[in-house]
């Protein structure tokens, strides 16, 4: 979930985002839900972009438990 501020004289709208879904669906869904201008695609899905990389190598990093056996959460 990302916070998103599009205009600086209302409060952050919430992003619903899971690592591996297509940034511009979850981009273009968002911006239809909150009735946003369409203009607000790219910079919504390059935010996605840059900050679910972040997210993807944090969890990654806190699951994988063993990278030479794969072991993810003490599960082969």
């Amino acid at each position: 979930m990302f916070d998103i501020e599009l205009y600086k004289d209302r409060p952050a709208l919430k992003l619903p985002y899971n690592i591996g879904d297509d940034p511009r669906s979850a981009a273009r869904n968002f911006l239809q839900q909150n009735d946003v201008d369409e203009r607000f695609l790219e910079t919504v899905a390059n935010y996605i972009c840059m900050h679910s990389s972040r997210q993807a190598s944090a969890f990654n990093a806190a699951t994988v438990t063993d990278v030479s056996t794969g072991t993810v959460g003490g599960v082969a």
